[in-house]
């Protein structure tokens, strides 16, 4: 069974002057100012969690420090415990000759954050879908409005198949240079997609519409 080790997780990512906050992902979090706040009730021995935050730079910042991190809990006693701050330096990752990024950890961690990017992107449109969907039924079929309804579905659909094969592709292509074992439930889940997609594309085009 997973052991505890540590409760009422509070961090805190103080970004340096210059460093703009445009977006983040990981467990609960609200932003005020220059600080992201994250809040995770239960770490386990052994866990690897990951927040992803997205920043722009306005300048170079001071000493290359984005940012400082801190950390406070409680610890299995129920005492408090305060950990930090942790500088984030700015790095310079030296790319291959593809222009990729070489190292695993980042590397992986791009794949990861591609991927939520792309699901988000796909349920915004999946959500267009559904409301395009419900407006066909107010239109007579055959009819001009009714296959300019569909030719939307069937537009929004295929895009959101593109961007299955593009995020398929790129996982593969991460995963095989990491050497596999990579992002497997995350392909699985793009492959279902695929099908899905293919379906509602087929339902709209098979009909004569």
């Amino acid at each position: 069974m997973p052991v505890p080790a540590a409760r009422d997780l509070r961090m805190r990512l103080v970004l340096s002057e210059g460093i703009v906050f445009k977006n983040t992902w990981g467990y609960q979090n609200y932003v005020e100012g220059n600080t992201i706040y994250y809040y995770l009730p239960t770490l386990h021995h052994g866990d690897y969690e990951t927040m992803f935050a997205e920043v722009a730079m306005n300048k170079i910042p001071q000493n290359n420090s984005m940012g400082t991190f801190y950390l406070d809990y409680q610890d299995l006693n129920l005492n408090q415990k305060s950990m930090g701050p942790y500088p984030i330096r700015l790095e310079s990752f030296a790319p291959n000759e593809n222009g990729e990024i070489t190292d695993p950890r980042v590397r992986e961690a791009e794949g990861f954050l591609s991927s939520a990017r792309g699901l988000i992107d796909m349920a915004n449109k999946t959500v267009k879908i559904g409301s395009l969907e419900r407006d066909l039924s107010q239109h007579l079929n055959p009819s001009p409005q009714r296959a300019d309804v569909v030719q939307q579905i069937l537009v929004e659909t295929n895009q959101n198949r593109s961007i299955v094969k593009i995020l398929i592709d790129y996982l593969t292509g991460i995963n095989n240079s990491l050497g596999g074992n990579k992002y497997e439930k995350e392909l699985e889940i793009l492959q279902n997609y695929t099908h899905t997609f293919a379906n509602v594309y087929n339902a709209h085009t098979n009909n004569g519409e």
